[in-house]
């Protein structure tokens, strides 16, 4: 038996004494029983393959490759414009690594798609948008920034409006951060669909969204109480006009409670001055007389009032010429050196936060 343990101890001895002076390659290629001669494949997008004009490789994140032209991307990605500006060796002919990235294959392709001119992606998925201009932003693809920036409020976009506020409230795009707090009012901030779509909302915006929807619920509540537009709106008893009877005004008070819930729940408009809700309270009867209580044409002309120029959006701080400090830089961004950009990005970022307004000093003055 020790004979065979002896055996085996040397084979073993004898095998690591032949990988001696290898490289890590050559002992995995023999570890795996294959040779040298095996070719390598490289795993690259179909619409980027290796071509006379494509000098550099990218590499996502889930190592798929893509061939570019330095030229392309030096005008198209402020980020790489430095790196690629770089002198090379002329005496070397080694081919250049990859350049690492850490998005995955969609989303890199979607960004030089969008860089190039090369199509849009789909737009089914406000996750994929967002994180394509996260992207944009990071490398730098000011063109990449507008296409998306005019697609958050295309019809084509099926995308909670939550999420589209935040995005645009972030970045302080205020045409678009207004239009999307108009489209949540039909929807309940207290709902797990909502909460969830709020949890991913920075802070600040999320205040002034929930401020928005409680002061027209308050506004609207205090004109369903006002005694100009509805004389029956705060007594629990009225006298008929007609035979002096008294008549319970509940009918009111519970259409009252159910328009305010219904505001906060779904949104409210004009069309509900046409629907079943009123027809509990128009139908309302004196009990002796039998002659309606409630003038149908005076309620629905108090309702109209009550519901007319309650606040609609979220009055986001407009930045002169229409445009965020980042847009601006953005868009700015390809006319500029990389350290006045950054520079320049800092001064306005810190001047903004400090005083919370825009104070326009040396706005569009020439300051580059």
């Amino acid at each position: 038996m020790w004979h065979s343990k002896l055996r085996d101890c040397l084979l073993v001895s004898s095998s690591r004494q032949h990988s001696y002076g290898m490289d890590e390659s050559e002992v995995s290629a023999s570890a795996d029983g294959k040779g040298d001669d095996e070719p390598v494949v490289l795993n690259y997008h179909p619409d980027y393959q290796p071509s006379s004009d494509a000098d550099v490789t990218l590499r996502s994140g889930d190592e798929t490759l893509f061939a570019v032209s330095s030229v392309l991307m030096k005008l198209t990605w402020g980020f790489f414009k430095a790196m690629l500006s770089l002198p090379k060796d002329p005496t070397s002919s080694k081919p250049s690594e990859p350049i690492p990235m850490q998005e995955k294959a969609d989303i890199v392709a979607g960004l030089l798609n969008l860089s190039f001119r090369l199509g849009v992606p789909p737009l089914d998925s406000i996750d994929t948008l967002e994180t394509l201009l996260r992207a944009a932003e990071k490398y730098e693809v000011t063109s990449a920034v507008v296409m998306i920036r005019s697609a958050l409020m295309s019809p084509v976009l099926d995308a909670p409006p939550i999420r589209i506020y935040g995005i645009a409230y972030e970045r302080g795009w205020y045409k678009e951060a207004s239009w999307a707090s108009s489209k949540t009012l039909t929807l309940d901030l207290c709902s797990p669909k909502s909460v969830s779509d709020l949890s991913r909302v920075d802070g600040a915006a999320v205040v002034k969204l929930m401020t928005l929807h409680r002061k027209r619920r308050d506004l609207f509540r205090e004109r369903l109480d006002d005694v100009d537009l509805f004389p029956y709106a705060t007594t629990s008893q009225l006298v008929c006009h007609s035979c002096d009877e008294d008549v319970d005004n509940s009918p009111w008070q519970v259409m009252k409670y159910t328009l305010v819930s219904q505001l906060e729940r779904d949104g409210i408009s004009l069309d509900c001055l046409d629907g079943s809700l009123l027809e509990t309270v128009v139908d309302a009867k004196c009990t002796r007389c039998k002659r309606k209580v409630y003038n149908p044409v005076m309620l629905r002309k108090g309702l109209r009032e009550a519901i007319k120029d309650l606040p609609e959006k979220v009055e986001v701080r407009a930045w002169p010429g229409c445009a965020s400090p980042y847009t601006v830089l953005t868009l700015r961004a390809s006319y500029r050196p990389e350290s006045q950009r950054r520079d320049r990005h800092n001064r306005v970022l810190t001047k903004y936060d400090s005083a919370h307004t825009w104070s326009g000093e040396n706005w569009g003055s020439g300051e580059q």
